[in-house]
Parts: C-alpha cells; sequence; structure tokens
C-alpha cells in the first residue's frame, strides 16, 4: 500500500483507496495521479509484483513498530500505577531497616517538627488578638523554642491608631499569653521572671520551625 497526495487537496492518501478522506476525490484521479508520478520517474505506470510485495512488507513492519511500542507503553503504565512501590513505601521500607535508636531519633525530630509549627500557628494568632490592627499584622521570622513546653519567638510589625506601621518588636507566646519587649517594663516581679524564663526558653530553639 502505497501513499500518494490527492490532486484535490494535497493530502496523502492510499493508492488503495476508493477516495481520498478528506475531499472525496474519487479512485480513478487518484490512481491516474500515482501513475502519472510513476511515469515521470520513468517507472511503470502501474506496481510490479515484486514492489506490491516490498510495500506490503515494508506496512507490515510498521504496523509491527506500532503496536510494539503501544504495549510496551502500556506495560510501563500499569507497572508504574499498580506494581511499582510508591514514594511513600520506598521511604518506610528504608526506614525499618534503620537500627532502632536512628528511628527512634527521627520519629521523635518529625513529632517535633509537628508541634512546634503547631506552637507557631497558635502563637500568631495570640498576637494578632493583642494587636490595635489584627490585619495589618506582617510577621518576621517566627520560630519555636524552649524544651518539652515549647514557646513561640519572633518579630512582628503593625499598624498603629493612625494607621503608620510601628516598627518590628519582638514577642514571646505560650498558648494565649503574649509578651512584648515593651510589657516587660509594666510587669511586677512575678511577671518579669515568668517574661526572663520565656525569652530563655527562645535561646534553646531547636531550629525546628521557622515560619
Amino acid at each position: 500500500m502505497a501513499l500518494t497526495y490527492c490532486h484535490e487537496c494535497g493530502k496523502q492518501v492510499s493508492t488503495e483507496a476508493k477516495s481520498c478522506p478528506s475531499c472525496g476525490a474519487v479512485a480513478s484521479a487518484l490512481r491516474q495521479r500515482v501513475a502519472e508520478e510513476r511515469v515521470k520517474k520513468g517507472l511503470a505506470p502501474t506496481l510490479s509484483a515484486s514492489e506490491k510485495a516490498a510495500d506490503d512488507k515494508q506496512t507490515r513492519v510498521i504496523a509491527w513498530v506500532i503496536t510494539l511500542a503501544v504495549v510496551a507503553l502500556l506495560g510501563a503504565l500499569v507497572w508504574w500505577l499498580f506494581i511499582s512501590p510508591s514514594a511513600s513505601e520506598k521511604e518506610a521500607a528504608a526506614e525499618a531497616a534503620l537500627p532502632d535508636s536512628v528511628r527512634i531519633e527521627r520519629q521523635n525530630i518529625r513529632m517535633l517538627r509537628g508541634r512546634a509549627s503547631q506552637v507557631v500557628r497558635l502563637a500568631k494568632r495570640s498576637v494578632e488578638a493583642r494587636l490595635l490592627d489584627p490585619e495589618s499584622a506582617r510577621f518576621g521570622s517566627v520560630w519555636a523554642g524552649g524544651d518539652s513546653q515549647f514557646v513561640a519567638c519572633g518579630m512582628v510589625n503593625s499598624k498603629n491608631r493612625f494607621g503608620g506601621y510601628t516598627g518590628e518588636q519582638f514577642f514571646v507566646a505560650m498558648g494565649s499569653v503574649v509578651v512584648f519587649d515593651a510589657d516587660v517594663e509594666k510587669m511586677d516581679r512575678k511577671g518579669r521572671a515568668l517574661a526572663r524564663s520565656l525569652r530563655a526558653a527562645c535561646d534553646t530553639t531547636y531550629g525546628f520551625s521557622r515560619q
């Protein structure tokens, strides 16, 4: 099966087609076009038996190549979807092969990271509640610190009653309790002692959360 170009639309069409699939040109005109092209090349107007056999063989080879490519693609897709282990399964298998001490340490780190993130999110909400204009809050670096009892430490800038930003101020938050640097001077002795202990916790951060 050879290909030629339709004399009407110029698109490729089989020499054995009864009509052009694109424009509907009749087969007789298509065969005439093929014959004219062959004569121009010094060939017989129609295909010889050997040419037809070679053409059929080429067509079968192309069909086999396409079939094999489709089968290989489908096989790869099935393997990727249903057989290959997922990234989480590979990670779980790799971690299971680690020594117990290393595995436990990694689990503790993941737990601390999750807890630190929760502490930071809660602290930001608590800090915003203390501000005159909560929606204007612009947080700088905020991190979780402390040993067993995490506190959140960081910088925040917000607008005053005149609509201007006052500049960054340091804060320490533990749950709903928020202490700004400016608050310390107004506290009594117990309050200042608490503020100092919270501030000291900021220096013992594990660096698990920098949101």
